[in-house]
């Protein structure tokens, strides 16, 4: 009685571990992406001169625009950063 036990325990237990269909062989996702901004602006400051001392020459409309942006992942992990800058006068007062 206890070989016939054995060899349907064995009968039935060795195909659940040989079979590798339900194996999840896990790869490392890497990816990514990112951009590069670069761009004009004129903006009207007139209603800022005001505020400027009377030696100090009036202020320029134009601005240029700089930024970034990027991403990556791996497998669940996701990182990004963002960034700008405005570049416009430099006036010391």
């Amino acid at each position: 009685m206890k070989k016939i036990i054995l060899c349907v325990s064995v009968a039935f237990w060795l195909p659940i571990f040989l079979v590798t269909a339900q194996d999840d062989t896990q790869q490392v996702k890497m990816m990514g992406g990112g951009g590069f901004t670069i761009g004009y602006g004129h903006m009207d400051v007139s209603k800022l001169q005001s505020f400027l001392p009377d030696n100090i020459t009036t202020l320029n409309n134009n601005q240029i625009l700089f930024g970034g942006t990027g991403h990556a992942y791996r497998n669940n992990l996701v990182i990004g950063a963002s960034g700008c800058a405005i570049l416009g006068d430099k006036i010391k007062t």
